[in-house]
């Protein structure tokens, strides 16, 4: 009799231990096979803005030459009743960094590829001095500024740099709509003063230049 009910102990506590493990690799499923939380819809990313180069241009201001510092490029204006000479981009800057146009861009501008220049000016013994950006264009800019450079010089924004001021000199592309923002970006700047501008950081005198 003892040994029976040993027996019948022992198959209890064996059938308890099984419907234990059971019990658990249910659990275990359903934990498994339970409803989740539906993953988020992520917006897809915008795709990002090729900013396209402008291949080639004219300077408009008769008789007006832009030389670089460095002399790696010369572009002159219209002379003896000649049309001005097309020149082809000597290179590019991105110019939608540089935020608000404000005489004192041409520091910043120097940072993203603008090169320092001297030009001559009609009527002037001595040349003046300035900072050029060939600007990038947007590439849904359909303007006819974001397609060829149309650089001009005027009087009124050279008289602007006597007693040591500093004026610049910017043509704007079409407004382009980006992200519910519609706004326009300048396809090139001069900016210009009666003394040398040290652009720095690759675009001028002591920066990489012509790099």
């Amino acid at each position: 009799m003892n040994n029976r009910r040993g027996n019948t102990l022992t198959t209890v506590m064996v059938m308890l231990a099984t419907l234990s493990v059971v019990g658990g690799t249910a659990y275990a499923v359903l934990l498994g096979c339970g409803s989740s939380t539906p993953a988020a819809k992520t917006k897809p990313k915008p795709k990002p803005v090729i900013w396209q180069m402008i291949p080639s241009g004219v300077v408009e201001t008769a008789g007006v030459t832009i030389t670089a510092q460095d002399a790696s490029f010369r572009l002159e204006g219209p002379s003896g009743g000649a049309p001005a000479p097309l020149f082809r981009t000597p290179f590019m800057v991105d110019c939608h960094r540089l935020g608000r146009l404000s005489p004192a861009k041409w520091k910043t501008a120097g940072t993203y590829g603008a090169r320092a220049v001297e030009i001559i000016v009609p009527g002037r013994q001595r040349p003046i001095y300035g900072v050029l950006a060939l600007c990038k264009a947007h590439p849904k800019d359909g303007s006819a500024a974001a397609r060829s450079y149309r650089i001009v010089v005027p009087k009124s924004r050279v008289d602007q740099t006597s007693g040591g001021r500093v004026s610049y000199v910017y043509e704007l592309g079409s407004n382009v709509t980006r992200g519910g923002w519609r706004g326009s970006w300048a396809t090139w700047v001069l900016w210009l003063s009666e003394s040398p501008l040290p652009v720095y950081g690759g675009g001028g005198v002591g920066g990489g230049v012509g790099k």
